[in-house]
């Protein structure tokens, strides 16, 4: 007798790389998938005051932004991405990225 299609889908695959750009030392998760909600860690290489942080598509499309008071070394950044925000990403890596504004 054949086996039943199985109904039980496991997580979508981690299909999008988070890539540390300028001013970013590293961030953790290193992949997420465009179809859930994701809490990003980071740490910056240096301080900076009244800071912008964007995660850039390889073209240099921005797809998302958030505007932070400051940024420090010794503090992580926390950044929540909610469903659908990433939805629109067609890259595999998005780079993250935190600038003065």
């Amino acid at each position: 007798m054949p086996a039943a299609p199985s109904t039980a889908t496991g997580p979508p695959p981690d299909n999008v790389r988070l890539l540390p750009g300028p001013g970013v030392a590293y961030c953790v998760p290193h992949t997420v998938t465009t179809e859930g909600e994701h809490t990003v860690h980071l740490r910056v290489r240096r301080a900076v005051p009244s800071p912008v942080l964007r995660l850039r598509a390889g073209d240099g499309t921005v797809v998302h932004e958030r505007k932070l008071r400051y940024v420090v070394p010794a503090e992580m950044v926390t950044l929540k991405l909610r469903r659908g925000v990433l939805a629109s990403v067609a890259d595999d890596a998005l780079h993250v990225e935190v600038e003065a504004r």
